[in-house]
């Protein structure tokens, strides 16, 4: 009985423990149960952002023909002096812009090895050889060349040029030569034989026969009387029409020389060879202009 009496009393504490009464106004009060207390499952922090390893370093050697100051290389200014310029960047594509004193600009791209180097060579010029017969002169986008040894060598900007070859006795070529920066352009000039339209026939004639008028009336003039073979007049025609035709026909054959010594200058086709300079490295192409 005991055991049953302190069972109920445990009960009843409990019960008016964990359910609350209500009461209305005037009304017995009501036990209603408790409401259950749901906790949220815990939410994982995100892990801390870690900083990017840095990319490593390479280097990009420029190579350029001309002292600059207004290089731009990685968005950056920099001053190149003439031959290597080693500069140090962060490894991948870079990319560089050269302005040179006479005004061209030329860009490009390179990618930077990590730990590597890379070269990159700019050039605002290339070169004329010519190779020419004896005799010939040269001129180059309307310059006088000077001619050494049958051989023209001299720097060229980049871009096409006007060559002209002339050489006594044979037909000038005249050409557009492309040049190409750090490039020689070696152009042998072959002319064709120049054979003069006009016959020297006439000139002969005019110098042998003219020749042989004159020596007649002087041989008549003094071996023969004057009244015996037409007299006065006989030997002034006689030296009047020999003179003419020697004095015609040498003046003839002058021109006919000085046509051959000037024959006229075509349009036409140069053999070229380009050999590519720098780092020791040669690329040789060949073809006609």
């Amino acid at each position: 009985m005991l055991y049953r009496a302190l069972f109920t009393v445990q009960v009843g504490v409990f019960l008016a423990i964990s359910v609350p009464s209500v009461a209305a106004p005037g009304k017995k009060a009501v036990k209603v149960p408790a409401a259950e207390v749901v906790v949220p499952a815990p939410v994982p922090l995100p892990a801390p952002a870690t900083a990017e390893a840095p990319l490593a370093s390479g280097a990009l050697i420029l190579v350029v023909d001309a002292d600059t100051d207004e290089a731009t290389v990685g968005g950056q200014g920099a001053s190149l002096k003439k031959g290597e310029n080693k500069l140090g960047l962060p490894a991948g594509k870079v990319a560089y812009a050269v302005k040179f004193p006479s005004g061209l600009v030329v860009k490009g791209e390179a990618s930077v090895p990590p730990g590597g180097e890379v070269r990159a060579e700019v050039w605002s010029a290339g070169k004329l050889l010519l190779h020419v017969g004896e005799g010939a002169k040269v001129e180059i986008d309307g310059k006088a060349a000077q001619v050494a040894s049958g051989q023209v060598l001299q720097e060229a900007g980049i871009g096409s040029h006007t060559v002209i070859v002339t050489q006594p006795g044979f037909i000038g070529r005249k050409a557009a030569i492309d040049v190409t920066g750090g490039h020689t352009t070696e152009i042998t000039a072959n002319l064709e034989k120049f054979e003069t339209p006009v016959d020297d026939t006439l000139a002969w004639i005019g110098i042998i026969g003219g020749g042989a008028l004159v020596v007649t009336a002087l041989v008549i003039d003094a071996v023969t009387q004057y009244d015996k073979v037409g007299g006065e007049t006989t030997r002034w025609s006689l030296l009047g029409v020999g003179t003419a035709g020697f004095v015609g026909g040498t003046l003839l054959l002058k021109h006919n020389m000085d046509e051959v010594g000037t024959p006229p200058t075509q349009d036409g086709t140069f053999n070229v060879k380009v050999t590519r300079w720098g780092n020791g490295a040669m690329a040789l192409l060949g073809w006609r202009f």
